[in-house]
Order: C-alpha cells, then structure tokens, then sequence
C-alpha cells in the first residue's frame, strides 16, 4: 500500500461518517460495528469476491461491507441496547454475558462454518462465549494492557508504579477509559484488578489517581499518536497498538509489569437486530 500506517487504535472513534459504499438497493449491505483500524484493508473486497464464488451465497451477492466505528466498549453496549441495527459487532470478552442475558445476541449454534475447531482448540476463549448456555461469539483478536515506552527516553519500567512517577511529569498517558484507569492503579498499589477491598481502594487507590492526574500529559484513547511523535514517553498502552507504533518510531518498546497486566480478547457476535444474520454469519 502506498499510504503510511494507520494511526488509529482500536479505541479510536474516526470523526467521519461510516465508510458506505454508495449502492443500489439490488446490492446486499454487511453492517459491521467495529473498532477503528481493526479490520484489514483487503478483506471487505475478499469477502466480496468470495461470496460471488460461493454457490451457497449466491442469493447474497453482490454485498458492500460498512463500518461504523466506536470509541469505547460502554459506547457499544449502549448503541446495541438502544436496538441498533448492525449485522456484526465485536464486543469486549466481559460484556458478553450482560448482553447474552439482555437478549441482545443471536446464538450461534452451530458454530458457522470453518470455526467449528475453535470450542476444542480454545476452551478458554470459548467458555467465556458459552456463559448461560449456548454460543453468542467467536474470538477475534486478543492481547494484553501493558506499558509503552521511549527507550531513548527512559529505563525500561517494571512495575505500574513508572505512570505514577514524578520524574516524567508531563509525558505520561493513561488509556481514556474508567476500567482501565482504575486497573494501573489497583495494580501498582499491589492489589488484583478485581479486587473489592474497600478500605484499601479508599485508603490506597483514589488518593494515588488524584496525584496522578497532575503528572499527566493526558487521559488518551488513542496513546500510540504521542509515543511516536515524542510527546509521552511512558504510555498505557494495549500491545497490537505498541508494535503498529514501533514500526514508525522503533526506539518504542512494550512491557508487561511485574504486578501483572489485563488479558482481553474481541469477539465477533450477531446482535439480535442485525437484518442480514445469514451474511454475517458467512463473513465469520
């Protein structure tokens, strides 16, 4: 491609309108409500050009795949309960059950076609999408929530405890999301992230994010843009976001801290609104 990599992370709303592809009503329309820049380039054509190989999908064909894109995993769980219309949607491993027990999911037995060795091959994946019976998703993509950092800039930090430093006042960001604010701090004050220990969150925790908040350059959804132009050194990061950064400024490294870090994976799901539930499970 001769266009440089994309910026965006898959927090980043894109301040555009979807990306519709003008069609005429005889042409079938893929709704997918993603994360910006987490879908390949060529796959929407891909996906095109093999359902017209496809004698089973012919009825289908020819289909436009558009995306709409939102900023965070409350934006959409609200967009889904307010009864949107989208085919696909890739919600957060956690939202599953609340959105399986609201009714918002289609159940997705049988497995579509060409995922079926996923329920032996990633039991944990798949408990996760079975939870209250039955499967309302597909793993997608996974990773981990570590620290990005500069380094040219700073020693390679092993605890939490770097975005809390002083030392780096005004180049440190954490990610713009309540979950992931409150679990760097629940981590660097020796706690689980899943911790319910009142006292200590009142006593420990909430006194370290305000004093965190002035040595801040920013709450960011998107950290990987001011790694790369040198403005943060230290960075909450999600890895995919780090190495697709590395490769424009390769003095960036990604670590996992001592105390640990959140594991989350994506997954692909039907909302029980979608219009065209057959295609959307093709595209899986």
């Amino acid at each position: 491609m001769s266009r440089p990599p994309s910026l965006w992370s898959r927090r980043t709303l894109l301040q555009t309108a979807p990306l519709a592809l003008l069609a005429c009503s005889r042409r079938h329309r893929l709704s997918f409500y993603n994360w910006g820049d987490y879908l390949a380039e060529p796959i929407p054509g891909h996906f095109a050009d093999w359902i017209l190989d496809k004698p089973a999908y012919a009825k289908l064909a020819p289909v436009d795949l558009v995306q709409d894109f939102y900023l965070s995993e409350a934006e959409l769980g609200a967009k889904l309960r307010a009864g949107a219309t989208y085919d696909l949607a890739v919600p957060i491993d956690y939202q599953i059950s609340g959105l399986q027990r609201d009714g918002l999911l289609l159940e997705l037995d049988p497995l579509p076609a060409g995922v079926e060795h996923l329920s032996a091959d990633f039991p944990p994946w798949q408990a996760r999408a079975e939870r209250g019976g039955g499967t309302h998703a597909i793993p997608y993509l996974w990773g981990t929530t570590g620290i990005g950092y500069d380094s040219d800039k700073v020693e390679e930090p092993t605890s939490w405890n770097a975005l809390f430093d002083p030392r780096y006042a005004g180049r440190i960001s954490v990610i713009d999301s309540k979950g992931d604010v409150m679990d760097q701090a629940l981590l660097a004050s020796g706690l689980d992230i899943n911790s319910t220990d009142k006292q200590r969150i009142r006593d420990e925790v909430w006194p370290k994010l305000q004093a965190q908040k002035e040595l801040l350059r920013a709450y960011d959804s998107s950290p990987a843009q001011a790694l790369i132009a040198g403005d943060t050194w230290l960075a909450q990061i999600d890895s995919g976001d780090l190495l697709r950064a590395q490769k424009q400024r390769p003095s960036l490294r990604y670590v996992i801290p001592k105390e640990g870090a959140a594991v989350w994976t994506d997954y692909m799901a039907i909302p029980k609104a979608a219009k065209d539930p057959t295609l959307a499970r093709a595209f899986i």
